[in-house]
């Protein structure tokens, strides 16, 4: 049997369709192999003189869900209701896609307790898309690697992956929480003057810049801890909090973001990394508590459409932080103190709600909702400016990259952050191209990526496409 090149056993779907439904089933194919979803399919899947039957049947064997495509050509045909019956018989699971007008309950009786995605629905078609889409992936998940071996994969200067949760094992939002400690952390006290000189000279060249620099109030990591927890099914599962504290964006300003930047200590020259004792390869969020500094957690969103295309922004000249034409993640914030609690406590995902409305005016309930949609992919830590982060991936359930620009243009409060925004299609290409911060294609006017942006993109490119994605 001949499956996706590069695919193991249950990681595809096999696809179940009647010859008069060609056209329609070339379509589908395209669709989901644009969207980086490996798919079998008998004119492809074939091998030059094997058995066909058996291959059918193997092919359906190693599958990972049997896609049927329903239409009342399919329902007359005996190769689908053998395939049918065979997916049936080993457990497989089923997809089912309805065509056109066919009566689930006469033509597909055995099918018809199973939730059906309606491809007949023309002026509904990018929703029902992406959830075919989410419900093959169900059953299609990335293959399970060590966390060595995806961190190895993450080859991005000064991000590191401590905490990667990627294909079943991202993190929803009942998995990830946070604990208020009133206590704000202390930054080194011979370090303070430095400070104070080092934000006079910043907040003087962003206001002759015409650049955005507010204190805002935030948060900062204190420590992370790992419990078990058992759900009412008893199944048990990790449950991982952050005790956090108050800090600031100044204190974020220095010493995190000027670490390397020579300074003079009591007439002696130095740098803030030296006197905090923070070498690259050991700031580590599992030791955090060791050294005397506020660390400013931020988060970062990529965002895929329901027609299956990642939106790209690029940062305005007006941001102090990764501005200049850099290609951005779809949001990227820190965290704000009072505002981003859930269940009353500080929340990264209500981190990334916010910014998903205030820079793109794409809202929690309306276009996604957080307990199905929204995925947290990683806690990693960027060793560069002392920065835990926080990257998510979100998935619209019913607004196309068309409608997310509109509400970027009309509703986004924060819409000055970004100069534009691109949808490209989320596909393994592209995933890759980001990856290595680049765009797919020339761009005179985008300078390139950060390494926050290069971190979010592979994690999300890992997610969804496995290994072949950043290799």
């Amino acid at each position: 049997m001949t499956r996706p090149m590069g695919v193991p056993p249950h990681r595809y779907a096999f696809l179940s369709y009647s010859r008069e439904d060609l056209v329609h089933a070339n379509e589908v194919f395209r669709l989901l192999d644009r969207a980086g979803v490996p798919v079998w399919m008998d004119r492809t899947g074939v091998a030059v003189g094997r058995p066909f039957a058996s291959e059918i049947e193997a092919a359906i064997d190693g599958s990972g869900c049997l896609l049927v495509l329903m239409s009342s050509a399919s329902s007359r045909s005996e190769w689908v209701r053998r395939e049918i019956k065979r997916a049936l018989e080993r457990s497989i699971p089923i997809v089912p896609a309805l065509l056109d007008g066919t009566r689930v309950e006469s033509a597909f009786p055995e099918l018809n307790h199973l939730e059906r995605v309606n491809l007949a629905n023309r002026a509904e078609r990018d929703r029902e898309i992406g959830r075919l889409i989410r419900g093959i992936r169900e059953h299609v998940p990335q293959v399970h690697r060590d966390e060595e071996e995806i961190v190895q994969d993450l080859q991005v200067p000064g991000m590191v992956a401590e905490y990667p949760f990627l294909g079943n094992r991202a993190l929803r939002r009942d998995e990830l929480r946070g604990k208020y400690l009133a206590e704000p952390p202390q930054l080194l006290a011979t370090l303070e003057p430095a400070r104070q000189q080092w934000l006079a000279q910043q907040i003087g060249k962003a206001q002759d810049l015409g650049q955005t620099i507010d204190n805002n109030l935030s948060y900062s990591l204190h420590r992370l801890s790992v419990t078990r927890e058992q759900d009412a099914t008893g199944h048990r599962h990790n449950v991982y909090t952050l005790a956090i504290r108050p800090t600031d964006f100044f204190h974020f300003l220095f010493p995190n973001l000027a670490l390397d930047e020579p300074i003079e200590i009591d007439g002696r020259a130095t740098t803030a990394r030296s006197e905090l004792g923070m070498a690259h390869d050991r700031l580590r969020i599992d030791n955090i508590e060791n050294f005397q500094c506020h660390f400013r957690i931020g988060t970062g969103s990529v965002l895929i459409s329901s027609d299956n295309q990642v939106v790209v922004p690029v940062r305005s000249n007006r941001q102090l932080i990764a501005g200049g034409h850099l290609f951005h993640l779809s949001t990227a914030e820190g965290m704000l103190r009072p505002v981003d609690v859930h269940d009353g406590e500080p929340s990264p995902f209500a981190t990334c709600i916010r910014a998903l409305g205030d820079e793109l005016g794409i809202r929690a309930g309306e276009h996604y909702q957080p307990d199905d949609d929204m995925r947290c992919l990683a806690i990693g830590m960027d060793t560069e400016r002392a920065q835990p982060y926080v990257v998510f991936i979100v998935r619209t359930a019913n607004t196309s990259f068309d409608a997310i620009r509109r509400q970027w243009l009309l509703e986004a409060e924060d819409r000055h952050e970004n100069s534009d925004i691109h949808g490209l299609p989320w596909t393994p290409d592209v995933a890759r191209a980001l990856a290595a911060g680049r765009l797919p294609y020339q761009s005179a006017a985008v300078a390139g990526a950060s390494n926050h942006v290069r971190f979010g993109y592979t994690l999300a490119a890992l997610h969804d496409f496995g290994t072949d994605a950043v290799g």
